[in-house]
């Protein structure tokens, strides 16, 4: 699912905010919760297919020193590649930046007031080197299916339960935000720097396979819907396709968040029909099932409007401080 479905999102979208900020063969970069440079190698992979893939320069920002060590020693050889333990909340790098990306959520562990102020600093630095540059933030999407009971609530102590191992689950309070929430803290945020968007555009990954639909944590009427389109992609035949009906949430959100899912779950929905119509009359094969997965993939990335209705809500901030 990782590499089927989230990856390849997230590569749409670092392609899409490299290609934006390029001024050349070169590619400034400042990952915000790097951990071991995961972001760095999607990016890298984004971008492989130009002719010609620009020279990144990468610096990688972690609290966790372990995560800070254990990144340095897997990039030892690579000059162009830093990663160094330090906060956000402390102070951007005063450097040319180009993209300033993210991925795992880092920006939620954050408060509102104080994600307005990381990004009134970015603001003003991209405003003061005069660069053209591209900030990818990566959130908790408020209104995913995952956590419908929670819906009320814009921050919340998240468990972690999809990490493997006997140790009880890491806890955070973290943010949660759709896109008007989004919206008004980046308004804010780049007001107080100084310069206002060129554009911002935001997008929902994972709104039908986030992985709290495995673990059940938040909202355990909630169909496996992760694990069950990881059997798809193997070609399972044994799936249940009655089993990956979504159904209408029925939680309080604004009418575009209610009237979007309606329009999902009826697209998704159709996919299911559809396979099992075309199976009644022939077989389920490994083919038919990897082939409804992709559909599925498909009707997610299509029908995405970057509401807050997927386990994250990505936005791509366009800042250009080079006409200042």
């Amino acid at each position: 699912m990782k590499r089927e479905w989230e990856e390849r999102f997230s590569k749409s979208l670092f392609r899409s905010a490299a290609e934006a900020t390029s001024t050349g063969n070169r590619l400034s970069v400042v990952d915000v919760g790097s951990g071991t440079g995961d972001a760095l190698h999607l990016l890298e992979g984004a971008l492989n297919h130009h002719r010609r893939p620009p020279v990144i320069d990468y610096l990688g920002l972690d609290l966790d020193p372990d995560m800070v060590e254990v990144a340095r020693d897997l990039h030892r050889d690579r000059p162009r590649v830093e990663f160094a333990m330090a906060d956000i909340r402390d102070g951007v790098p005063d450097r040319p930046t180009q993209l300033y990306l993210a991925s795992g959520v880092p920006y939620s562990h954050l408060t509102r007031e104080e994600l307005t102020a990381v990004l009134a600093d970015i603001t003003a630095t991209v405003r003061r080197h005069r660069t053209r540059s591209v900030v990818v933030l990566d959130v908790l999407g408020r209104y995913s299916m995952e956590w419908e009971p929670y819906w009320d609530f814009d921050r919340w102590t998240y468990a972690m339960t999809f990490f493997q191992g006997g140790e009880p689950a890491p806890e955070a309070k973290m943010s949660f935000y759709g896109q008007s929430d989004l919206a008004t803290v980046i308004a804010d945020g780049t007001r107080h720097g100084g310069l206002l968007p060129v554009r911002v555009e935001y997008f929902d990954r994972s709104i039908g396979v986030g992985r709290h639909t495995v673990t059940g944590a938040f909202n355990p009427a909630l169909p496996p819907y992760r694990e069950l389109v990881n059997r798809l992609f193997a070609g399972d035949v044994t799936v249940a396709l009655p089993d990956l009906r979504i159904e209408d949430p029925c939680g309080e959100a604004p009418p575009e968040v209610l009237n979007f899912f309606t329009g999902f779950a009826t697209r998704w929905n159709e996919r299911l029909w559809h396979c099992a119509e075309v199976e009644s009359t022939r077989w389920a094969s490994a083919a038919s099932r990897t082939r409804l997965a992709r559909q599925l993939r498909d009707v997610e990335f299509s029908a995405q409007r970057g509401l807050g209705a997927g386990h994250s809500l990505i936005c791509l901030l366009h800042l250009d401080g080079s006409t200042r």
